[in-house]
């Protein structure tokens, strides 16, 4: 099990589903939307992009698994974009292994990229 604890939210991991709670300080879109379950089935991939102050954790759907990022037609911004954590500098760590968790269970489960 993985978790990552930051002010946009909380995403954990449980070697079956990602699951994301968004924080008192998330953007409204994400509030609305509430706790998301996403399984690994759904996933296309997960990245961690370093930044000089932190970085972003990224989840990659595949095609029509939601269909708020459907209807949004990518004009969803980083911060109301539900499968965008943004990472405190302190936390990378963390991030990173959050992004190996995931990978090898998309490994493990054989899900096609």
């Amino acid at each position: 099990m993985a978790e990552i604890i930051q002010r946009d939210g909380t995403w954990t991991f449980d070697g079956e589903t990602v699951r994301i709670v968004p924080g008192g300080k998330a953007h409204p879109v994400r509030l609305a939307l509430g706790e998301l379950a996403v399984p690994v089935e759904a996933l296309a991939g997960i990245s961690f992009e370093q930044e000089r102050k932190g970085g972003r954790l990224r989840l990659r759907l595949r095609g029509g698994a939601c269909p708020v990022l459907r209807a949004a037609d990518g004009r969803l911004k980083d911060g109301s974009d539900p499968y965008v954590l943004a990472v405190e500098k302190d936390r990378t760590g963390v991030a990173e292994y959050f992004v190996d968790e995931v990978r090898n269970a998309l490994l493990i489960e054989q899900v096609p990229e």
